[in-house]
């Protein structure tokens, strides 16, 4: 959004909270305001005072993923399956990160292998 803008979340109840958007146009709600299931309606509302027609959060999703399974880890690659959208993250024996995003069939995979044989990481 436009920087120094208000962002306004109007919760089921009717009651609101409110946050600024940065420098860079970002704006977050750290913990998520709404419960799990429950919908809300966003307003930006400018720093002249110009409010932005309201639009739906969409339903709350809250719920953690399950852990991606890992099908194969050998030379060929690693890869497995979990929820479709989610983003895999493995983390390197040196503490270094790659990661990938689950497809719409639930499979991902790194080819190749960012794991060299023998050592282990944690996904």
């Amino acid at each position: 959004g436009e920087p120094g803008s208000t962002v306004v979340v109007e919760l089921p109840d009717g009651s609101t909270v409110t946050t600024v958007i940065d420098e860079n146009g970002n704006w977050s709600f750290v913990p998520n305001p709404l419960q799990p299931g429950e919908e809300g309606s966003i307003t930006v509302i400018d720093p002249a005072g110009n409010a932005s027609e309201a639009v739906s959060t969409g339903s709350s999703d809250q719920t953690p993923p399950a852990a991606p399974t890992v099908d194969q880890n050998n030379g060929d690659g690693i890869s497995g399956t979990g929820e479709p959208g989610s983003t895999v993250v493995v983390e390197l024996p040196d503490g270094s990160t790659v990661t990938t995003v689950i497809d719409e069939n639930g499979n991902w995979s790194f080819v190749p292998n960012p794991l060299q044989p023998g050592e282990a990481g944690s996904i």
